[in-house]
């Protein structure tokens, strides 16, 4: 069933993300919005309360760049609540940044849809600019479409780390993984948020929300080189696997002869593999 899904009790619809509905160089209508105070102040206490380090470097008054990421706001006015969906990589080059309450705007394009290894995949670009057209944000993420798949698709198998080799460790913290958001079953049907539906697609509970990996990301970069990133940072997500609520993982920042490497590690195993570019 490619149309819409709806819940008997509360009657949400949405539109399942699919390559049946989806095609290269569709863009969609640009979204103007704000991100509050209280939303904002609300992501900083999150961050800072996961961070199992006593003191704390930074003082984030201004958007981080996962506030500025405007691909569920522009795909959910087309298909509402992006249920059966899941970003299994990431490109995001951060300019900028804005105040809480400042006037925003992202509009996004598909750029590649396909099936690769019996997987649905869909590539979207999303930038978001100020009030006054200032590119602030560009992101290329990469969405998997479980509504195409055949549930469970998930396997979990031992990986092991690509890069040994990296030169000197720059920064090791310890974050415990959270939820940004409340995940309602009943409002967020087939989500891999929620236990149910995560559980059903293979993996062993509901899955944090990809922009609290790029939190961690960035805040790892920016606390390794504070000044220098003001001209502009690239991130790239290479490697995404399964986190869980309340898991202790290991952030590490390494440096390469021109970026740097951000491996998330739970219990020496490797799970999440970043890099940074200043640009």
């Amino acid at each position: 069933m490619h149309g819409q899904v709806s819940s008997s009790l509360m009657a949400i619809e949405y539109t399942p993300l699919s390559i049946h509905n989806l095609t290269a160089n569709d863009s969609f209508e640009s979204v103007r919005f704000s991100v509050s105070h209280r939303s904002h102040c609300k992501t900083v206490r999150l961050l800072k309360e996961h961070t199992l380090i006593e003191g704390w470097r930074l003082d984030l008054f201004d958007l981080l760049p996962s506030e500025l990421w405007g691909l569920a706001r522009v795909l959910s006015q087309r298909y509402g609540r992006l249920n059966e969906v899941a970003v299994t990589g990431s490109m995001w080059e951060i300019y900028g940044t804005a105040c809480p309450e400042a006037l925003l705007q992202s509009r996004s394009v598909i750029t590649h849809v396909a099936m690769r290894c019996k997987l649905s995949i869909a590539t979207v670009q999303t930038e978001t600019c100020n009030s006054d057209g200032n590119v602030l944000f560009r992101a290329k993420d990469t969405l998997l479409l479980i509504h195409d798949l055949t549930l469970p698709f998930y396997h979990e198998r031992v990986h092991k780390d690509p890069n040994r080799r990296s030169r000197r460790l720059l920064f090791h913290r310890k974050q415990c993984v959270y939820f940004r958001h409340t995940w309602d079953p009943a409002l967020w049907i087939n989500n891999v948020h929620t236990d149910d539906f995560a559980q059903r697609c293979g993996y062993e509970r509901a899955l944090p929300e990809f922009i609290m990996y790029m939190d961690w990301v960035w805040r790892a970069v920016v606390e390794v080189v504070p000044d220098r990133v003001l001209g502009g940072l690239r991130l790239t997500l290479q490697r995404i696997l399964p986190l869980y609520l309340g898991e202790i993982i290991d952030v590490l920042v390494y440096e390469e002869e021109d970026h740097f490497v951000i491996r998330f590690l739970r219990n020496d195993e490797v799970r999440v593999i970043a890099e940074a570019f200043l640009l």
